[in-house]
């Protein structure tokens, strides 16, 4: 499961590509649509867990957007945020009527619009199940989806990984991550690779000071970026980070890749993850070595 999705529906490009800046920067997940009818169609492949709703558009405007999400099954749920460059009191009246969770005028303030998607985002489906989990799968519910609801909320806590062997702390809308050598953004971004194991939620008891801590929409979006880079490699090298690799009856020329000689059969993620150096590097290494034929790809059946 992914970070919290927030699907921005408006037809100016000017406006989506604002919103879509604003809320990446938080650390949220942003899918685009130019009308209500591309939302809607949107919104059914993407499900996401709150809708940015222009009320003028073409082709569909917001309040019938609105009326049809509402009407199915599967959306009604969904928390929607109006957006508009009108101030009438009316049109604000009939959009809360037609299940609209706010209002936001434009222009608006990049603080006041986080604001109102992180209080829109406590009523979502997600947050309410991450906000009560003490412990779960991170493959289920995902660490990013973890994270974002103590960002939500404003609790201190910390996030236990044992099988990672990693932990992260959160207070005061800053986070500190540690994972073996790795801090911060770096380590961050490797355990959403791996995006495997339990975790384990304890919140309060945090130190009032966290080593190396900084803003989790910060960590995040650092992380975020590193992930994009390498699988931009990846994808070049037609590699599925699930993918499992054996090594080769020589030697591998990369010596880090060597001295995880034992640990084969690894998955693409968990060879990457493990390397040193930035993850897009290490995605090259791992290529190059597949090229030169001192890895190869494994039979082995999915777990």
């Amino acid at each position: 499961m992914s970070a919290f999705t927030v699907l921005v529906v408006d037809d100016d490009p000017e406006v989506r590509e604002l919103l879509r800046q604003h809320l990446a920067l938080a650390g949220f997940r942003v899918a685009l649509a130019e009308d209500g009818a591309a939302g809607l169609e949107r919104a059914r492949g993407e499900r996401p867990d709150l809708v940015l709703l222009d009320v003028q558009m073409p082709v569909m405007d917001g309040f019938e957007t609105l009326a049809r999400l509402r009407g199915h099954a599967e959306l009604r749920d969904v928390p929607v945020l109006l957006l508009t460059s009108l101030a009438s009191r009316h049109l604000k009246v009939r959009g809360l009527e037609a299940g609209a969770e706010d209002y936001l005028t434009k222009p608006f303030d990049r603080a006041e619009l986080l604001a109102r998607v992180r209080a829109g985002l406590r009523r979502a489906a997600r947050y309410r199940v991450a906000d009560r989990a003490l412990s779960g799968d991170v493959g289920e519910v995902g660490l990013d989806t973890l994270l974002q609801t103590f960002q939500l909320s404003g609790k201190a806590g910390r996030i236990r990984l044992p099988e990672a062997g990693a932990e992260l702390w959160v207070r005061g809308g800053e986070l500190a991550c540690a994972w073996r050598d790795r801090t911060g953004a770096d380590a961050l971004a490797r355990l959403l690779l791996l995006a495997r194991g339990s975790f384990f939620v304890e919140t309060g008891g945090v130190p009032e000071a966290l080593a190396e801590a900084a803003p989790i929409g910060t960590v995040m979006m650092g992380a975020a970026v590193a992930l994009d880079e390498m699988r931009q490699v990846l994808a070049e090298a037609a590699l599925e980070e699930r993918a499992w690799l054996e090594v080769a009856n020589r030697p591998c020329a990369d010596g880090a890749i060597e001295a995880l000689r034992a640990a084969f059969p690894l998955r693409v993620a968990e060879l990457v993850a493990a390397l040193p150096g930035p993850l897009d590097d290490a995605a090259t290494a791992v290529w190059t070595a597949l090229i030169a034929g001192e890895l190869r790809a494994s039979a082995r059946d999915e777990i």
